[in-house]
């Protein structure tokens, strides 16, 4: 592997953990001031191995672990998180209203029913009688 800094003609190898640059310019290359955990073991951390962008408060943060982009992606993922939620409300909402609605149809099929019993005066031809009689019997099915 070439050394990161253009147009030096060193090569490097992975095993000097200098972040990608020989020797000569690894001391004058920041590197971010990070610990950084390996997803492959269980103990131990190293320091991030790349080059330090940003300095905030006398140490070098790469573009991965400054606080500006920390900030950015936890704005981002709680605006996620948000709309999530909201649709989570929005469905328990729904229920809700359906559970309410569902609690008013058993005495709107009783009266639907004394009002048939009552207006039996209704000519039996009727429009009316009839559909609210098909009515009647499709919810006591249900």
């Amino acid at each position: 592997m070439k050394c990161q800094v253009k147009r030096c003609p060193h090569t490097v190898t992975y095993s000097e953990k200098r972040g990608g640059y020989c020797d000569d310019h690894a001391a004058t290359v920041q590197r971010c001031s990070a610990q950084v955990y390996p997803g492959d073991a269980i103990f131990g951390s190293h320091q991030c191995m790349n080059v330090g962008k940003v300095e905030e408060g006398r140490k070098w943060w790469c573009g991965v672990h400054s606080n500006a982009t920390k900030d950015k992606r936890r704005a981002k993922r709680e605006e996620r998180y948000d709309k999530w939620w909201a649709g989570i409300e929005t469905a328990r909402e729904r229920d809700e209203e359906t559970k309410r609605r569902a609690g008013h149809f058993v005495p709107l099929v009783e009266a639907l029913g004394r009002l048939i019993a009552v207006t039996e005066t209704v000519p039996a031809g009727s429009r009316a009688y009839a559909k609210a009689v098909a009515v009647l019997n499709a919810a006591k099915e249900e």
